[in-house]
């Protein structure tokens, strides 16, 4: 039993790294003032690994994502099927940023 559990996540790692990858960028700010956000967060909500642990009903998830520097920049290496990403940022309301082929 305990060479399946290693060899799950071998797998899984494998299907990742075969997945294509693009970089987007971006500046966060206030829509009304154009001050800038530092500390945004920008996350992929879709797009998550999970893998069972040694506990009884525990889940390890780890997420994609990042949040801005002190500018309001942020980068984020995502699949290249990444159709959206979620920002967020205390006392705003989170909103979804659709991601086009060829968008700048």
């Amino acid at each position: 039993m305990k060479k399946a559990f290693i060899l799950l996540p071998l797998l899984a790692a494998q299907i990742a790294l075969a997945q294509e990858k693009k970089t987007i960028t971006g500046k966060i700010d206030d829509g009304d003032t154009s001050k800038v956000i530092a500390g945004a967060s920008i996350k992929i909500e879709t797009q998550s690994v999970s893998t069972k642990t040694n506990q009884t009903g525990i889940i390890e998830s780890v997420s994609i994502g990042t949040i801005t520097d002190k500018n309001g920049n942020y980068t984020l290496e995502i699949t290249a099927d990444t159709k959206s990403v979620t920002v967020s940022y205390l006392g705003y309301e989170p909103k979804i940023i659709q991601i086009y082929e060829g968008q700048a």
